[in-house]
């Protein structure tokens, strides 16, 4: 499931950036999740830009001592255009990943 509900184009650094972590977080759920569905939601508010990622897969607990390159990667991204990255997950329950952008 994809909606996409922006009213202009971003910079295309920051649209470059958003479609990179997208594309991460759905190869991660394409790889590690054993699902088949996932959901993509990019909306914007008075102040910022979201984009949130869901699956209801395995989910994992994050080990704050060990850090894949996929993730790290997303995190790098969403800080170099001033973002914040939010994970969550929960085992059995699925994943979350959230991405705002202040406008």
């Amino acid at each position: 499931d994809f909606d996409y509900n922006l009213k202009k184009r971003l910079d295309n650094h920051v649209e470059t950036a958003m479609y990179r972590i997208i594309q991460e977080s759905l190869t991660n759920i394409g790889k590690y999740a054993d699902v088949s569905e996932a959901s993509v939601k990019v909306f914007e508010t008075d102040s910022c830009f979201n984009v949130e990622i869901k699956d209801k897969g395995k989910g994992f607990v994050r080990d704050s001592d060990r850090k894949g390159v996929g993730l790290f990667s997303m995190e790098e991204r969403a800080r170099g255009i001033g973002g914040c990255l939010d994970i969550y997950s929960e085992p059995s329950k699925g994943t979350t990943i959230t991405l705002v952008i202040s406008k």
